[in-house]
């Protein structure tokens, strides 16, 4: 056994991100169904966006840092005073707490975000 957070694990999980139990591939977090994938620790997210998907409105985490990898696909996360574009495989962006941000997808895109820690009502919507 293995802990997340102090919660006992067996040493091998295996669960697929694209599951209902998986809300938008949202795979852990203090969120998850399973409760064993429930952590304060982090959460991690790998999702499939549609081109022309984008974020409704701006929003922050109060104390999560993000980290966004592109798996394949193109899309573009807008700041304040910058917008960053993910186009080749591998690209990604690590943004603080309290960082404004919104995106766009701009081609079929597969995205693995990692927020920690993972804290309820972290979010700030605008």
């Amino acid at each position: 056994m293995f802990k997340l957070n102090n919660i006992n694990m067996k040493k091998i999980v295996k669960y697929n991100a694209f599951d209902e139990t998986c809300e938008r591939g949202w795979v852990l977090g203090h969120f998850a169904k399973i409760p064993e994938l429930n952590t304060q620790d982090l959460e991690v997210q790998f999702v499939k966006l549609q081109a022309g998907s984008e974020k409704n409105g701006i929003s922050k985490q109060k104390k999560a840092k993000t980290l966004s990898l592109l798996v394949k696909g193109k899309m573009e996360i807008y700041f304040k005073d910058e917008t960053v574009r993910l186009e080749k495989e591998g690209d990604f962006v690590i943004f603080d707490k309290g960082v404004d941000h919104s995106w766009k997808v701009l081609e079929d895109s597969t995205i693995l975000s990692v927020r920690w820690p993972s804290l309820p009502g972290d979010v700030v919507k605008k």
